[in-house]
């Protein structure tokens, strides 16, 4: 054990060091850019242009094939696909029936790479180990804002408590900086994805085709998303069935839908995967998506397999709250989580950081409605009142510390402002990064 968790801190470690080889390597695919691309070149974004789902993942592999080596001899040696190979055979069948392009995709990603399809899939599972779950996000528009202006913010979070690696204080000592340093080089770079006709080209942090966090496509909609904590009661019922993993819809909304009502109409007349299981790319089942546009439109959706609400900025009905703001954490606010299978408030046994966070942000959108900005925006992201301690860092803020109750942090936080076709992030916890600007426009 001592072993493997050695191997997770040098593999953090050389990864640190590959992805500076990232942006030396994208000069051999900036040969093949579309004219679209010609004179927009920045050596902090990486293009990535196709012509069909294979090219597409070919050229990806051919882009990051060391990082994704590197990855995967982690997989091999800590054996991590052990106790999956049933839920990624299941997750291959799927993927072809119900989403050919993916597999297209992954099909192309393997011959460039040389690994399996199978060994890319379990990939994914030591993604999910490492990185994301734990979130933030609120939208604001319209009468909220100061000057009729939209705003999506994201606290990416993770807690490392899933990763079973960080029983001992040294790792815990460590771990935070070299997190620190490894999300400054994960979103350094950001990839533009060019997939073929009849596609949008959309923006995205990591690794394309199977570890893709999607930022803004080339309409002016964009993405936010938090995990959703299923019940750990074995009495309860848990809302399950099969379907199209909810990691591809949000990929396949960022191409096809160029407004929060189409991504909503995608959602509610898919056929939406819910595992409980959680394993691999079910990782994203129930999770929940906040969207924006360039219109001026913010959508939240909370979802399962049965059941999905979809919480429009004028729905104050349902969210009680004045028209123009929405927000989100890691339970279902608006859907029954009885029906679900969410966690909630007053339930046994469960960590009270999502319902904390959950009424925090909603508290911060309400006291500055009329006037949020920019700044009060960033400000959100940085919030570290009324948490589990008075003005002070924990895990219980919107931007999360490591503490007795949770070994949670705030990976990086971003904000879009569709109407300026503009993001901005943070490379680490923006309560001690500045925010960098991203403008869009000049790019798609």
């Amino acid at each position: 054990m001592i072993f493997k968790k050695i191997l997770i801190v040098c593999m953090i470690f050389l990864l640190l060091g590959v992805n500076n080889l990232i942006l030396i390597q994208s000069k051999s695919l900036d040969l093949n850019i579309n004219n679209k691309f010609e004179n927009k070149l920045d050596s902090n974004v990486i293009y990535i242009t196709a012509s069909s789902p294979y090219e597409y993942g070919l050229k990806a592999g051919f882009q990051y094939r060391l990082q994704y080596k590197i990855l995967y001899f982690f997989v091999e040696v800590l054996k991590i696909d052990n106790n999956n190979l049933k839920i990624i055979e299941k997750q291959i069948d799927t993927i072809k029936q119900k989403y050919p392009n993916f597999y297209n995709e992954l099909h192309g990603l393997s011959d460039s790479t040389g690994i399996k399809i199978k060994n890319l899939i379990s990939l994914q599972i030591l993604f999910n180990r490492l990185f994301g779950g734990d979130c933030t996000v609120t939208a604001s528009t319209g009468p909220a804002t100061r000057d009729n202006e939209t705003y999506l913010t994201e606290n990416y979070d993770n807690n490392f408590e899933k990763i079973g690696i960080l029983k001992f204080n040294l790792l815990k000592i460590l771990m935070t900086p070299i997190v620190r340093s490894y999300t400054w080089l994960w979103n350094r770079v950001v990839n533009i994805a060019r997939t073929g006709p009849n596609q949008y080209d959309y923006a995205f942090f990591g690794l394309p085709v199977i570890g893709e966090t999607t930022l803004i496509n080339e309409k002016g909609l964009g993405y936010g998303g938090t995990g959703t904590h299923l019940t750990d009661n074995k009495t309860r019922y848990i809302d399950e069935g099969p379907g199209i993993l909810i990691y591809l819809l949000n990929r396949v909304a960022m191409r096809s839908c160029k407004n929060v009502s189409e991504v909503g109409k995608l959602f509610k007349n898919s056929e939406r995967a819910a595992d409980k299981n959680k394993g691999g790319y079910h990782d994203y089942d129930y999770d929940t998506s906040i969207w924006c546009d360039i219109n001026g439109n913010i959508l939240v959706i909370e979802q399962s397999h049965s059941f999905i609400k979809l919480v429009y900025g004028n729905s104050t009905e349902v969210t009680g709250a004045p028209e123009g703001i929405l927000w989100h954490t890691n339970h279902h606010i608006w859907l029954d989580a009885n029906k679900t299978g969410s966690i909630y408030p007053g339930e046994d046994d469960v960590k009270k950081s999502s319902f904390v966070r959950a009424a925090r942000a909603r508290e911060l959108l309400e006291l500055n409605y009329g006037k949020i900005t920019l700044e009060i925006c960033k400000n959100i992201t940085r919030d570290h009142k009324k948490g589990s301690k008075e003005n002070e860092k924990d895990s219980w803020d919107i931007c999360r510390h490591p503490d007795k109750n949770e070994f949670t942090l705030t990976y990086f936080s971003w904000i879009i402002v569709p109407k300026k076709m503009t993001a901005y992030w943070t490379y680490g916890s923006p309560c001690n990064r500045k925010f960098i600007e991203k403008d869009f426009s000049k790019i798609f």
